[in-house]
C-alpha cells in the first residue's frame, strides 16, 4: 500500500512510491489515474506535490495526459521506467526543476563570460552553428545542443565547463521532447539563438546572460506547459 511520505523529502518520496506501485501492477496500464486530489490525499501531500512529479513521469512517456479525460497509465509505462538513463536520473534524485536551476546558474554565466571575451573566431564558430541550422527544413535538436555546449566552451573557465560536462547526460534526456515541440516553437527558440548571439557579438554581457536566462526558462515553461516565464528581471540575475 501506498504510505504518506517524509516531508523533507516531498519530490523523491512520491516519485519512488508511484514506480513501485506501477511496477507491481498498483494500477493498469492504460487505465486511468487517479486525479490529483485522491493522490494527494492517498499520499498526504500538496496537489503541487502530485502535480510536479506527475510532470516528470509524462515527461518521460510513463503516464499521458489527455486534456478533458485525465492522465492515463501509458501502455508502455514498464518499458520506459526500466529505460537505463530514466533509472540513472531517479537514482541521481534530479529534478527536472533542480535541473534547469543547475542549467541557470551554469549556462547564463557562462554566456556572460564567452560575451565578455568574444573574439572573432569565437563568433564564427556560434555563427557556423546557426547558419547550418538555418539551411534545414527544420531547427536541428543536435545543432540546438551544439550552441549551448559551445557557449559554454567559450566562456573559457575549465571548472565551469567541467561542472556543465557533469550534467550533459541528463539534459541530453531533456532535450528529446524538443523534438516533440511544433515546429513554430522550434523556430522561435533558433532566433532566440540569433539574439543571444547579436549580444555577445556586440559585447554586451548582461545582456547576453540575461536573454540565455529567459531562453532556459521558456524551455522549462514549455515542458511543464505552465505559458510565458518570468521576465529577466525577475530571475534575480547576479551582476
Amino acid at each position: 500500500m501506498i504510505k504518506p511520505v517524509v516531508r523533507s523529502t516531498l519530490y523523491e518520496s512520491v516519485l519512488t512510491q508511484m514506480l513501485s506501485a506501477i511496477e507491481r501492477g498498483y494500477w493498469e496500464p492504460g487505465s486511468r489515474m487517479p486525479g490529483e486530489s485522491a493522490l494527494a490525499s492517498e499520499f498526504q501531500v500538496s496537489r503541487n506535490s502530485i502535480r510536479e512529479v506527475m510532470k516528470s513521469l509524462a515527461f518521460f512517456g510513463i503516464v499521458e495526459p489527455r486534456p478533458g479525460n485525465g492522465t492515463f497509465l501509458s501502455p508502455n509505462a514498464l518499458r520506459n521506467i526500466h529505460n537505463t538513463e530514466l533509472v540513472k536520473l531517479i537514482s541521481g534524485r534530479s529534478s527536472l526543476i533542480e535541473l534547469m536551476e543547475v542549467r541557470l546558474l551554469i549556462e547564463a554565466q557562462a554566456a556572460y563570460w564567452a560575451s565578455e571575451r568574444a573574439t572573432k573566431e569565437t563568433i564564427a564558430e556560434l555563427e557556423a552553428i546557426l547558419k547550418e541550422d538555418k539551411r534545414l527544413p527544420e531547427p536541428d535538436v543536435d545543432l540546438h545542443a551544439k550552441f549551448h555546449d559551445t557557449i559554454v566552451k567559450l566562456s573559457g573557465n575549465k571548472l565551469l565547463i567541467q561542472l556543465y560536462n557533469s550534467i550533459r547526460a541528463e539534459i541530453s534526456i531533456q532535450r528529446k521532447k524538443f523534438k516533440e515541440w511544433p515546429i513554430e516553437d522550434r523556430r522561435k527558440f533558433s532566433l532566440e539563438h540569433a539574439e543571444i548571439l547579436d549580444r555577445i557579438k556586440n559585447k554586451d554581457p548582461k545582456g547576453a546572460r540575461d536573454l540565455l536566462q529567459t531562453h532556459i526558462m521558456d524551455s522549462l515553461w514549455k515542458i511543464l506547459e505552465k505559458g510565458k516565464a518570468p521576465a529577466p528581471g525577475e530571475l534575480d540575475p547576479q551582476d
